[in-house]
C-alpha cells in the first residue's frame, strides 16, 4: 500500500528535526558552530560571549579546549568560565596538552567550548581526532560550542539523490567539500573560463568517506513517520564528520595536500593542484606537475587536451618558464 505524500505546510522546521534526534538518542546534545569569512574576525570571542550570556542566564557552561591565540581580549573573555584543565601526554620526549575528554564528561555541564574540531589528537588520546571527542559528548547530552575557520574557503554541501524507489522512498547521498574562492578564481582566469560563484568545491567528498566507517552512506527516506528521524541522523552526520572535513580543508596548504593525495579528485586535480602550487609559491612543483601531465598528453588530439596544453602554457608563463 503506498503511503500518501506529507502535505508540505506540515513539514516539521529543522529545530523540531534536531528535537526529535535527541529524543531517539535519548536526550543527545545540540552542536553550535560559530562562523567566519577569515581567521581572526571573532568567531571565538563572539562563541565566549555566547557562553557568557548563557552563564548568567542559569546555563552551567566549561571550557573544554580553546585557542586564545594570544590574543588578549579573548583570553580576558575566559575569565568567569570554568576551564576544565587540560590532559597532560608525553610524547616523542615532550609533552604535550590535549583536552581532557574524562574530566568534561565526568563534570557533565550543559554546555562545553571546544575549538577546532578538526584538530588531530596526540597518541595515547581515547580518539584520533577531536570531532570524535565532541560525538562522543554530544551522546553523552553535552551541548557543544565551537568555531569554524574558513579563510577565504566555503563550505559546501550537496544532497545527491542517490537512488528513488517507486513513488514514497528515496536515497540520499550528502557529499560534502570547500571552495577556495581566490584559488577558483586563478584556475578560471588560467582556462580563460568565466569564474562562477560557489560551484563547484575545490575539493570534497561523499560524506561516508569522512566518516569512522570509510565507506559509501546512504540516507533512505520515506514519506511517514519515520522521514523525520532519517533526516536527524543526516543532519547530524554533516554537523560531527561534514564540518570536520570542512574544517580539515580550510586553508591553501591543506586543501592543496588533499588535491594531491585524493583517489577520487582527479578530474579536476590537473587544474587546481598546480594552481595551488603557483599559489603557495612551489614553483618547482608546479612546474614539475605540469611537464609531467603534458608528457602523458604528448600527441593527443582531442579537445579537452589542447585545453589543458593552453591552460598549462598560461601557467608557465605567470611562472617565467618558457612553454
Amino acid at each position: 500500500m503506498v503511503q500518501p505524500r506529507r502535505d508540505p505546510e506540515q513539514r516539521p522546521s529543522p529545530e523540531a528535526l534536531l528535537e526529535a534526534a535527541r529524543r531517539e538518542h535519548g536526550g543527545a546534545g545540540r552542536l553550535k558552530i560559530f562562523v567566519g569569512a577569515a581567521p581572526g574576525v571573532g568567531k571565538t570571542y563572539e562563541m565566549l560571549q555566547s557562553a557568557h550570556a548563557k552563564l548568567k542566564a542559569g546555563a552551567d557552561v566549561v571550557v573544554g579546549v580553546v585557542e586564545t591565540h594570544g590574543r588578549a581580549e579573548t583570553e580576558a573573555l575566559l575569565r568567569g568560565l570554568d576551564v576544565i584543565p587540560r590532559r597532560r601526554i608525553e610524547y616523542k620526549d615532550q609533552v604535550l596538552e590535549e583536552m581532557d575528554l574524562d574530566a568534561v564528561i565526568a563534570r557533565h555541564p550543559q554546555i562545553a567550548l571546544v575549538d577546532e574540531l578538526a584538530h588531530t589528537n596526540v597518541a595515547g588520546s581515547r580518539h584520533p581526532k577531536r570531532y570524535l571527542d565532541v560525538e562522543e559528548l554530544l551522546s553523552r547530552g553535552i551541548d557543544v560550542y565551537t568555531i569554524k575557520i574558513t579563510d577565504e574557503v566555503t563550505g559546501w554541501l550537496g544532497l545527491n539523490r542517490s537512488t528513488h524507489r517507486g513513488d514514497h522512498y528515496m536515497g540520499i547521498n550528502p557529499v560534502v567539500g570547500v571552495r577556495h574562492e581566490p584559488l577558483e578564481r586563478l584556475v578560471a582566469e588560467l582556462q580563460q573560463w568565466e569564474c562562477h560563484p560557489f560551484s563547484p568545491p575545490t575539493v570534497s567528498s561523499p560524506i561516508g568517506y569522512v566518516t569512522p566507517e570509510k565507506r559509501y552512506l546512504e540516507w533512505l527516506f520515506e514519506y511517514g513517520p519515520s522521514l523525520d528521524i532519517e533526516l536527524s541522523r543526516m543532519i547530524k552526520a554533516i554537523q560531527i564528520y561534514g564540518f570536520a572535513y570542512m574544517e580539515a580543508n580550510s586553508t591553501l596548504d591543506s586543501i592543496t595536500n588533499t588535491l594531491r593525495t585524493s583517489r577520487t579528485l582527479t578530474d579536476t586535480m590537473g587544474y587546481r593542484l598546480p594552481t595551488a602550487y603557483l599559489m603557495a609559491g612551489k614553483a618547482e612543483m608546479a612546474e614539475e606537475y605540469i611537464e609531467q601531465r603534458l608528457k602523458e598528453l604528448s600527441g593527443a588530439t582531442y579537445p579537452a587536451a589542447h585545453h589543458y596544453r593552453e591552460f598549462a602554457m598560461r601557467l608557465l608563463e605567470r611562472l617565467g618558464t618558457p612553454a
